[in-house]
């Protein structure tokens, strides 16, 4: 169920960046929500599945690889976010966030990709 989530909120990501250009306003507001979307899914994992609980090195190698990304997906949602505060601010701001938005789209697709080897790679 988690997966399935984290694939409509990624199908959302791409839509509202896709808006980018065309509806700022919109843009704005469906990456908001899918930033919001995505926090309140991890920490419903963390809550239900003791997520933190399992880090360690007794984890599997998919675990191994799916945390980092994970982890560095959240803290690039709250980095890009300030950044798009201070755009929507005026500040010149359009290159970082340039830099930002390939990083983040790059693990957020990877979180995915793991959480699914994760689920359906048993070792």
């Amino acid at each position: 169920m988690a997966n399935l989530l984290s694939f409509i909120i990624l199908l959302f990501f791409f839509w509202g960046r896709s808006l980018r250009f065309k509806n700022l306003r919109r843009h704005i507001q469906v990456m908001s929500a899918v930033i919001v979307a995505d926090l309140c899914l991890v920490a419903a994992l963390v809550v239900k599945r003791n997520a933190l609980g399992k880090v360690g090195m007794g984890m599997p190698w998919t675990l191994k690889i799916h945390v980092p990304i994970a982890i560095l997906t959240v803290l690039l949602y709250f980095v890009t976010a300030w950044t798009g505060i201070q755009l929507y601010r005026g500040r010149p701001l359009h290159q970082r966030m340039r830099r930002l938005d390939r990083v983040l789209v790059t693990t957020r697709v990877l979180t995915l990709v793991t959480s699914l080897m994760v689920q359906f790679i048993k070792v």
